[in-house]
């Protein structure tokens, strides 16, 4: 299915600015931004989101500190990402993006509240390449 909507972030402390790999791929649609930190209620913008995108064709870009082939993703510690992604509808495709430092071999651990991602969009300061971790299968 084509992507219909295409949720992404506002970068900060090196996170990746997924904005140069739209303009790589040619993609013109303007990504939503999620902001990170504040007062923004990660469970309201989940629900404003699905109640404007709807269900289908959805996808979400999430940014880590660090992540591994299974999708977990280890964030900045305050679960932020982890609560917006419980809330929003489960068949929104979720990817994490990193650079290829922030991706672990060894698998992490994945605590209860952890929401993993479905797909890794690796930057290895040349190239992007895309990963699937059949993480909700």
């Amino acid at each position: 299915a084509k992507t219909r909507h295409v949720v992404g972030f506002v970068p900060f402390g090196g996170e990746l600015d997924i904005r140069k790999y739209f303009a790589e791929i040619g993609f013109t649609i303007q990504p939503i931004n999620v902001p990170q930190q504040g007062t923004a209620n990660p469970f309201s913008i989940a629900r404003e989101l699905t109640e404007s995108l709807g269900i289908d064709n959805i996808v979400v870009f999430i940014p880590g500190q660090v992540f591994d082939y299974k999708g977990t993703r280890h964030g900045r510690g305050g679960g932020w990402y982890d609560k917006f992604l419980s809330s929003v509808h489960p068949s929104w495709s979720r990817v994490g993006v990193l650079h290829a430092s922030q991706l672990q071999e060894e698998f992490l651990v994945r605590k209860s509240w952890d929401q993993p991602v479905d797909y890794l969009l690796v930057y290895d300061g040349d190239s992007w390449n895309t990963f699937t971790t059949n993480a909700r299968i």
